[in-house]
Protein backbone atom coordinates (compact mmCIF):
# COMPACT_ATOMS: atom_id res chain seq x y z
CA UNK A 1 0.00 0.00 0.00
CA UNK A 2 2.93 2.12 1.24
CA UNK A 3 4.22 1.81 -2.58
CA UNK A 4 1.52 2.59 -4.47
CA UNK A 5 0.81 5.59 -2.47
CA UNK A 6 4.26 6.61 -2.93
CA UNK A 7 4.08 5.76 -6.63
CA UNK A 8 1.13 7.91 -6.66
CA UNK A 9 2.60 11.32 -5.55
CA UNK A 10 5.55 10.90 -7.18
CA UNK A 11 3.63 10.61 -10.09
CA UNK A 12 1.51 13.67 -9.28
CA UNK A 13 5.23 15.37 -9.01
CA UNK A 14 6.45 14.67 -12.55
CA UNK A 15 2.24 16.15 -13.99
CA UNK A 16 2.84 19.22 -11.52
CA UNK A 17 6.49 19.48 -12.97
CA UNK A 18 5.73 18.78 -16.21
CA UNK A 19 2.91 21.64 -16.45
CA UNK A 20 5.32 24.17 -15.10
CA UNK A 21 8.50 22.91 -17.78
CA UNK A 22 10.85 22.43 -14.32
CA UNK A 23 10.54 22.67 -11.00
CA UNK A 24 9.50 25.88 -8.83
CA UNK A 25 12.67 28.03 -8.56
CA UNK A 26 11.88 28.56 -4.99
CA UNK A 27 9.02 27.92 -2.68
CA UNK A 28 8.84 31.40 -0.68
CA UNK A 29 8.33 34.25 -2.67
CA UNK A 30 11.61 36.25 -1.45
CA UNK A 31 13.71 33.59 -2.67
CA UNK A 32 11.31 33.24 -6.04
CA UNK A 33 10.73 36.72 -6.60
CA UNK A 34 14.63 38.01 -7.29
CA UNK A 35 14.77 34.83 -9.54
CA UNK A 36 11.59 36.01 -11.54
CA UNK A 37 12.88 39.60 -12.09
CA UNK A 38 16.02 38.53 -13.23
CA UNK A 39 15.28 36.06 -16.01
CA UNK A 40 13.42 36.18 -18.79
CA UNK A 41 13.13 32.40 -19.05
CA UNK A 42 12.31 32.56 -15.72
CA UNK A 43 9.57 35.27 -16.36
CA UNK A 44 8.26 33.50 -19.33
CA UNK A 45 8.03 30.20 -17.80
CA UNK A 46 6.11 31.52 -14.48
CA UNK A 47 3.10 33.83 -15.96
CA UNK A 48 -0.28 32.97 -16.45
CA UNK A 49 -1.64 33.66 -20.13
CA UNK A 50 -3.01 35.81 -21.11
CA UNK A 51 -1.80 37.97 -18.89
CA UNK A 52 -4.39 40.61 -16.85
CA UNK A 53 -3.13 43.94 -17.33
CA UNK A 54 -4.46 47.02 -15.99
CA UNK A 55 -3.86 50.53 -17.44
CA UNK A 56 -5.22 54.06 -16.53
CA UNK A 57 -6.38 56.11 -19.03
CA UNK A 58 -5.15 59.79 -18.65
CA UNK A 59 -6.89 60.96 -21.28
CA UNK A 60 -10.31 59.99 -19.11
CA UNK A 61 -12.24 63.18 -17.70
CA UNK A 62 -13.03 63.64 -14.64
CA UNK A 63 -10.60 61.46 -13.53
CA UNK A 64 -8.59 59.15 -14.92
CA UNK A 65 -10.01 55.58 -15.42
CA UNK A 66 -8.62 51.70 -15.84
CA UNK A 67 -8.58 49.98 -18.83
CA UNK A 68 -8.31 46.48 -17.91
CA UNK A 69 -6.87 44.07 -20.58
CA UNK A 70 -5.71 40.26 -21.02
CA UNK A 71 -2.11 39.90 -23.35
CA UNK A 72 -1.23 36.63 -25.14
CA UNK A 73 2.15 35.83 -24.52
CA UNK A 74 2.65 36.42 -28.19
CA UNK A 75 2.00 40.08 -27.77
CA UNK A 76 4.20 40.58 -24.25
CA UNK A 77 7.67 42.30 -24.06
CA UNK A 78 10.48 40.94 -22.09
CA UNK A 79 11.68 41.25 -19.88
CA UNK A 80 8.18 42.40 -18.23
CA UNK A 81 10.58 43.70 -15.26
CA UNK A 82 14.00 45.04 -16.65
CA UNK A 83 17.23 43.89 -15.18
CA UNK A 84 19.04 45.45 -12.53
CA UNK A 85 21.25 47.19 -14.41
CA UNK A 86 18.50 48.93 -16.17
CA UNK A 87 16.29 49.50 -13.28
CA UNK A 88 19.66 51.09 -11.64
CA UNK A 89 20.21 52.98 -14.81
CA UNK A 90 16.47 54.42 -14.76
CA UNK A 91 16.80 54.76 -11.52
CA UNK A 92 13.80 52.37 -10.82
CA UNK A 93 13.06 50.56 -7.26
CA UNK A 94 11.70 47.06 -6.56
CA UNK A 95 10.36 46.38 -4.14
CA UNK A 96 8.19 43.58 -2.08
CA UNK A 97 4.96 45.16 -0.44
CA UNK A 98 3.25 41.88 0.10
CA UNK A 99 3.58 38.29 0.54
CA UNK A 100 1.26 35.74 2.24
CA UNK A 101 1.86 31.61 1.49
CA UNK A 102 -0.57 32.32 -1.82
CA UNK A 103 0.00 35.78 -2.62
CA UNK A 104 2.08 38.26 -3.30
CA UNK A 105 2.20 41.76 -4.70
CA UNK A 106 5.89 43.27 -6.10
CA UNK A 107 6.22 47.42 -7.13
CA UNK A 108 8.83 48.67 -9.76
CA UNK A 109 8.93 52.62 -9.59
CA UNK A 110 10.18 55.82 -9.74
CA UNK A 111 8.54 58.38 -7.14
CA UNK A 112 9.92 61.45 -8.48
CA UNK A 113 8.50 60.54 -12.39
CA UNK A 114 5.41 59.09 -11.31
CA UNK A 115 6.35 55.65 -12.21
CA UNK A 116 4.46 52.31 -10.46
CA UNK A 117 4.01 49.06 -12.10
CA UNK A 118 2.20 46.77 -9.58
CA UNK A 119 2.99 42.78 -10.10
CA UNK A 120 0.64 40.49 -8.73
CA UNK A 121 1.45 36.59 -7.81
CA UNK A 122 -0.30 33.50 -6.89
CA UNK A 123 1.01 30.35 -5.58
CA UNK A 124 -0.54 26.82 -6.35
CA UNK A 125 1.89 24.35 -6.97
CA UNK A 126 4.60 27.16 -7.76
CA UNK A 127 4.76 31.11 -8.19
CA UNK A 128 2.72 32.61 -11.16
CA UNK A 129 2.56 36.04 -12.18
CA UNK A 130 -0.99 36.81 -12.83
CA UNK A 131 -1.59 40.36 -13.27
CA UNK A 132 0.24 43.60 -13.63
CA UNK A 133 -1.18 47.12 -13.16
CA UNK A 134 0.25 50.13 -14.60
CA UNK A 135 -0.54 52.50 -12.54
CA UNK A 136 1.86 55.54 -14.02
CA UNK A 137 1.01 59.05 -13.48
Amino acid sequence: MKKIILASLAASLLVAQAAYGATCPAAKFSAFFPKFADSVAVQKAYTDYPLAHVLLDHEARPEPREIRVKVEKAKLTFPLIPPATERKRAKLALRIDEASDTNAKATLFNAERGYKKEYYFRKDACWKLERIEDRSM
